[in-house]
């Protein structure tokens, strides 16, 4: 194998892996994300209850028909729609309907945590 050969060789190899590379950063995974508020007309400054993950996805679109589903969810179980989830009135534990949960969904990149960096 002469010098030319060689660095052709090298050179066939380097972008074969750049390729790679770059394809499987596209495709990286989407996650659905739900974070719950709640509301009460005596507070009505909306306190966080949590944010968790719900699923993953391989594509945007997986992870915005699993949103979808998750939203008609909430409203089949009485709640108002919203933009991106849903409102659900609960009684109190006297039963007096005064406090809201509101539940939103988010699609990410899964390099992207919504709760912010993590502490040690």
């Amino acid at each position: 194998m002469n010098a030319r050969t060689f660095s052709i060789t090298i050179l066939a190899a380097v972008l074969a892996l750049l390729t790679l590379a770059s394809s499987a950063w596209a495709e990286c995974a989407w996650v659905l994300w739900q974070q719950s508020l709640e509301a009460g007309l005596s507070d009505p400054k909306p306190q966080l209850r949590g944010v968790i993950v719900l699923s993953a996805h391989e594509s945007r679109k997986g992870c915005d028909d699993a949103m979808e589903k998750e939203i008609e969810t909430g409203v089949k179980i009485g709640g108002r729609r919203l933009p991106t989830g849903v409102m659900v009135v609960k009684p109190s534990d006297t039963g007096a309907r005064d406090r809201s949960l509101i539940v939103t969904f988010r699609c990410l990149p899964d390099t992207i945590d919504p709760r912010g960096e993590k502490t040690k």
